[in-house]
């Protein structure tokens, strides 16, 4: 079995759910939950195209991840 993993921006991620649905497919998405729920923040809906969505909370993302 081989496994591949994307890691795909924010832009892309909204293209992929306006898609088809995904077959065996897990997302992680990544968030900051010190910014809010600003309505550019919102985290995606991913369920119409997948049903194992991890959300994962990492503080001051920025930092972390940088740009």
């Amino acid at each position: 079995m081989t496994n591949r993993i994307e890691i795909i921006s924010r832009n892309d991620a909204e293209k992929l759910i306006a898609g088809k649905p995904l077959d065996n497919t897990a997302i992680i998405s990544f968030l900051d939950p010190s910014r809010g729920r600003l309505s550019d923040c919102e985290p995606l809906d991913y369920s119409q195209i997948c049903d194992r969505v991890f959300m994962v909370e990492i503080h001051d993302i920025e930092y972390v991840v940088p740009n």
